[in-house]
């Protein structure tokens, strides 16, 4: 059967004006559709002719966006007239970077860069907005193919023999490189972030000042933030930067291979797209984000949109990385097997997915046998073939992270297990408690955990609080009615020093006032959180907007798209396919990563990140940092 082959450009569109007093030529532009055009308003007198002159396009070009002068120019209105045909985006101004950079970066000359941005003068400003030509990533379905590199496009017309002395003069300046770093060493890099200092950096990777130095000659004791400088590693060193101890690190750990740096990566991302249900969709029936929500196709289709958008970050970001990105529909085990047939998965470096777990173990025999790095987003499964990072957050590590929480803020605190009888419940508050007991005995405390039955009702739970000191009570039974009447009995007992631990999924039920969760002090655990305040979320938030016509969310994983495309393809950029070096305290836009090794399962990595937070004044509150966060979007349910 013919398949059908779609293709999707990403292009970002947005728009940017610069404005001059002239008295009949424009300098104002606007991007539209990633064509950059002058943004003229007709003034009594002028005619079509009159105006491909004064701008020295042709008369064809400014009908053919503008269809209407057709039937002649009306005085006061706006004409889009092409200053180029060059495929243009927005960049901002980093630290450092100069009309020259930039220019040189995008394969244009200054002057032609000075044309996209009429009025621009040399001098550039940190944060300022200019019109560079844009970098366009390709996807084709059921074979989605994105070839992410800023430099193919840069070098596209120029002759053979000049891409070929660019290229050739590349390779001697990366074997100048490793000379000067020594073969004894990996070559990885550290990119300088905002705050960080030489001695900062040296006391991160344990090694000296002097030793940095020596391997990066062109650095002097102030750092600018973008600056890469190389880190003299050897090759059995392992960084991992685990806030929950070293207790979890095993001497013997293997499952750091030494992996490879290369010009060019095979990235697979396998996701269920759900292609085969799309002809079934009938848009008249969509009328709503209800409906919306209910069509199986768009379940993962925010991912998708976010991870071009992290795709594009990326690009602009290692411009001399080129990563041919694959994203294929994998919704069974047996499209998996069918996927392995064909070989396509044999040059892979690194696969992203698939995200159900019966699907993931088909996949992770196979990736052993062909050392290829597993990234497993959001299954629980757990396995021993191949190296495999594990981002979603077992109960065990939860229980460890909170149990954390509590010895910092609460060292002297009471523990209830609020148990509702059911075999599950009962499962996770023996996992809790295991866990937590672990944290309490390596601090050396002796915190009280206790279990009550709460169909016994609430005076169950007073029989074991205590008077003097913070009662946290954890419960993990969910359904809206169940949850409504327990909630009213706790807050109508009106019970003193009590923190009540509940999952996030409660925030979702319309029926209970928010007043009620404050006055509990209600704490929720959740791995994926957003602070909207970000500038980062916000960038992030209107690229979605302007892209795709409406609102990333948690639920749809638009922010989980971005976040794992961008953090993993980074690193595979930064560090090879040996994955070295993991900056775990990276700010993404819902999480952080923080890997350790698996305690159960040798070649695998385990994420122990969460978010714990509760509702104080109507916003929520991250409670280890006391950040106030927007409430009104972070959930779902609207504040009351």
């Amino acid at each position: 059967m013919l398949r059908k082959i779609v293709c999707f450009v990403f292009v970002m569109t947005t728009g940017l004006a610069y404005v001059f007093s002239q008295a009949e030529k424009t300098n104002a532009t606007v991007i539209k559709d990633s064509i950059l055009f002058y943004n003229h308003e007709v003034v009594k007198g002028q005619t079509l002719y009159g105006l491909s002159k004064m701008y020295q396009v042709s008369m064809e070009d400014i009908i053919l966006y503008n269809p209407t002068v057709q039937q002649g120019l009306k005085t006061g209105v706006h004409l889009y007239i092409p200053l180029t045909k060059q495929k243009v985006e927005i960049h901002t101004v980093k630290k450092g970077e100069t009309l020259y950079t930039i220019a040189r970066s995008k394969g244009i000359k200054e002057n032609e860069l000075l044309m996209l941005n009429p009025g621009m003068n040399e001098t550039l400003s940190i944060g300022q907005e200019i019109i560079v030509p844009w970098v366009e990533i390709q996807l084709v379905e059921e074979e989605i193919s994105a070839t992410i590199s800023a430099s193919s496009t840069s070098t596209g017309n120029l002759s053979r023999k000049q891409r070929k002395a660019m290229e050739k003069e590349k390779e001697k300046k990366m074997m100048e490189e490793e000379q000067l770093i020594g073969n004894t060493f990996d070559s990885i890099f550290h990119i300088v972030e905002k705050g960080e200092t030489l001695y900062g950096i040296s006391k991160h990777y344990e090694i000296t000042m002097d030793a940095i130095k020596n391997a990066n000659p062109h650095i002097g004791e102030t750092l600018n933030i973008g600056d890469r400088i190389y880190i003299p590693v050897t090759s059995d060193t392992i960084f991992i930067d685990d806030e929950l101890g070293d207790e979890n690190i095993d001497d013997d750990v293997s499952l750091i291979s030494e992996g490879v740096k290369k010009e060019t990566y095979t990235v697979y991302l396998l996701m269920p797209l759900y292609l085969s249900q799309v002809d079934v969709i009938e848009p008249a029936k969509v009328k709503s984000l209800n409906d919306y929500n209910k069509i199986t196709p768009f379940s993962f289709i925010q991912f998708y949109e976010a991870m071009l958008l992290a795709a594009d970050d990326i690009s602009t970001k290692y411009p001399q990385i080129k990563i041919n990105l694959y994203v294929e529909d994998i919704t069974t085990s047996e499209q998996i097997s069918d996927l392995i047939s064909t070989g396509k998965l044999e040059d892979a470096d690194m696969v992203i997915g698939p995200f159900q777990a019966q699907e993931f173990s088909t996949l992770c025999q196979y990736a052993k046998r062909k050392n290829i790095l597993l990234i497993n987003p959001f299954s629980t499964v757990e396995t021993s073939d191949g190296m495999t990072y594990k981002a979603t957050i077992s109960d065990a590590y939860t229980g460890e992270y909170f149990a954390k929480y509590i010895l910092e803020k609460h060292p002297n605190a009471n523990i209830i297990f609020g148990n509702n009888q059911s075999s599950q419940e009962n499962k996770l508050i023996a996992t809790y408690r295991s866990a937590m007991q672990k944290v309490f005995n390596q601090a050396g405390k002796n915190i009280n955990m206790q279990e009550s039955n709460i169909k016994n009702g609430i005076s169950s739970i007073k029989s074991v609080m205590s008077n003097k000191n913070e009662n946290f009570l954890f419960v993990f039974f969910d359904g809206e009615l169940m949850v409504t009447n327990f909630t009213q009995n706790l807050r109508a007992s009106k019970i003193e020093n009590l923190t009540l631990v509940v999952p996030e999924k409660w925030l979702k039920y319309d029926n209970i006032e928010t007043e009620y969760f404050m006055d509990l002090n209600t704490h929720y655990v959740s791995q994926y959180f957003v602070d909207y305040s970000d500038p980062k979320v916000i960038r992030f938030i209107d690229a979605f907007r302007n892209a795709y016509d409406i609102e990333p969310t948690v639920e749809m994983h638009a922010f989980q798209g971005y976040d794992f495309t961008y953090y993993f393809l980074s690193k595979l950029c930064e560090t090879g396919t040996s994955f070295r070096a993991f900056d775990n305290n990276e700010n993404l836009l819902s999480t952080k990563f923080r890997f350790v090794p698996s305690t159960t399962h040798k070649n695998m990595m385990e994420n122990t990140f969460i978010h714990i937070f509760k509702i104080q004044n109507f916003k929520y509150i991250d409670v280890f940092s006391d950040k106030g966060l927007d409430a009104s979007k972070n959930s779902s349910k609207p504040m009351k």
